[in-house]
């Protein structure tokens, strides 16, 4: 089925931020409400950025999609041995990087601008 509704955006009143700073459980990320997908923070995937925090320690990740890096940032600051961010946007990579040096003090992490696909 095919999307109908024509795409819009608009402020109904104030002004937008270009960026906002957001704390989730101790960790502090940015957001941008303006630009990509959403706000790049998706709720859904909290319990997930948990999950990681809880069994990251000491391990190799691979965050593919990971666009502003949430993921990464859980695991890093719960003493993964070495994460690897993969995304396809290098605004997303911009996002990511800057949370990761801004926000931890660890600096064992890389990130790659791929498409993440299974053959």
């Amino acid at each position: 089925m095919q999307e109908v509704l024509e795409e819009k955006k608009a402020i109904l009143f104030g002004k937008v931020p270009q960026e906002l700073l957001v704390k989730e459980n101790g960790l502090s990320m940015y957001v941008t409400p303006e630009e990509g997908q959403k706000t790049g923070l998706f709720l859904d995937q909290r319990e997930m950025r948990q999950l990681i925090f809880r069994h990251a320690k000491g391990k190799k990740i691979w965050n593919c999609f990971s666009y502003t890096g949430g993921l990464s940032l859980f695991a890093l600051s719960a003493g993964a041995k070495h994460v690897t961010s993969i995304d396809v946007s290098k605004s997303a990579f911009h996002c990511s990087s800057r949370c990761i040096r801004v926000f931890t003090t660890i600096r064992s992490s890389c990130f790659c601008k791929e498409k993440a696909r299974h053959e």
